[in-house]
């Protein structure tokens, strides 16, 4: 990505199957506001993108990444993050309830373990959330299910394929029934 800082004006960025190792450089792109990086051979979490502070959309999806998830809780206007299939380990990360721009987040089909983070009840604007398919890989969400009864927004969940416990709350199920 030598030389990418002269595209200041670049917003999206479209990389799917390219064959990328690396973003080195790309950092250098501060205007970028949508990144799709699927379906390509990077295998560690690319941290340049955690500099990209002006960055809404990363989709990192089928990647072998085969690490805990880092910490991009400063990428405050992020609110379309999917990591799917990239062999995240680990228990999902408790600073995922600062990110108040999230709407959409998709960790499915990984290796994560643990419980949901209650602080995911903060994430106001939040529309889907996939967190499906760990168990399959050696992994499993654990405890308890969460009650989402704070997230007015929640349309989509998925949580199957893991080791939860209880039931969805009634008052999240009757919000949800609302919309239809």
């Amino acid at each position: 990505f030598d030389g990418i800082g002269k595209a200041s004006k670049l917003q999206f960025l479209n990389l799917d199957a390219t064959g990328l190792k690396t973003f080195a450089g790309i950092e250098a792109s501060p205007s970028l506001k949508i990144l799709h990086a699927t379906m390509n051979e990077l295998t560690t979490f690319p941290n340049e993108v955690l500099q990209l502070i002006n960055l809404e959309v990363l989709y990192l999806s089928y990647n072998k990444f085969n690490m805990n998830l880092p910490n991009f809780s400063g990428l405050t206007k992020l609110g379309y993050f999917q990591c799917k299939e990239c062999a995240l380990t680990g228990v999902l990360p408790d600073w995922l309830g600062t990110m108040q721009s999230l709407r959409y987040l998709s960790l499915s089909h990984n290796i994560l373990t643990g419980a949901i983070p209650s602080g995911l009840n903060e994430l106001q604007l939040l529309e889907h959330l996939d967190l499906s398919e760990q168990t399959p890989r050696g992994g499993g969400l654990t405890g308890s299910v969460s009650d989402f009864k704070t997230l007015e927004n929640l349309s989509s969940l998925y949580l199957n394929r893991n080791r939860l416990s209880g039931e969805l709350n009634t008052s999240f199920l009757q919000k949800v029934d609302s919309y239809s």
